[in-house]
């Protein structure tokens, strides 16, 4: 094999190894995460503001069309709920969907049927979002162990081409 094959061979195992090492990364950010809505701008208590999107912790919040804004509230207003953080709310014709900018899988805490989602969309009015409580699954075992395999593969190409020369 020549020099020039045997080197692109090597650079394609390493662009194989990155690109599993990059997914890995992402794979291996499980827990749970509570979003507060506190996140900035900060919202003072008593008052509330139109937005267009929000984000946090690299979840992000938007209107689901035709909607184009949702309202976010601080803490301390008498009809709504009252925990001390700031939350969302629909009004009128506001709808809402999110899911990690990451596009990483996620479950919902309110039960078995919300789990293993990417977005979640609530097409409706009427709704509020109060320390919303999601988890990122673990990768499962054989996917670690195919990740383990192919990175073995991509490593073991560099190891023969450093023993020809």
């Amino acid at each position: 094999m020549s020099e020039f094959c045997l080197a692109k061979k090597v650079r394609v195992q390493w662009l194989i190894l990155l690109s599993l090492l990059g997914s890995a990364a992402i794979s291996f950010a499980q827990g749970t995460i509570t979003f507060n809505f506190e996140g900035p701008p900060t919202i003072s208590p008593g008052t509330g503001t139109l937005v267009t999107s929000y984000t946090e912790s690299g979840m992000q919040f938007l209107p689901l069309a035709p909607a184009t804004q949702f309202a976010r509230y601080g803490p301390g207003i008498a009809t709504s709920p009252q925990n001390g953080t700031a939350y969302l709310k629909a009004l009128e014709d506001n709808s809402l969907k999110f899911f990690f900018l990451n596009g990483v899988i996620f479950n919902l805490h309110s039960g078995p049927e919300f789990s293993g989602l990417t977005r979640v969309e609530i097409p409706s009015y009427g709704w509020s979002l109060d320390k919303l409580v999601v988890s990122i699954p673990e990768p499962a075992a054989s996917s670690l162990l195919v990740l383990g395999l192919l990175s073995l593969w991509a490593l073991g190409g560099v190891g023969r081409r450093r023993g020809r020369m």
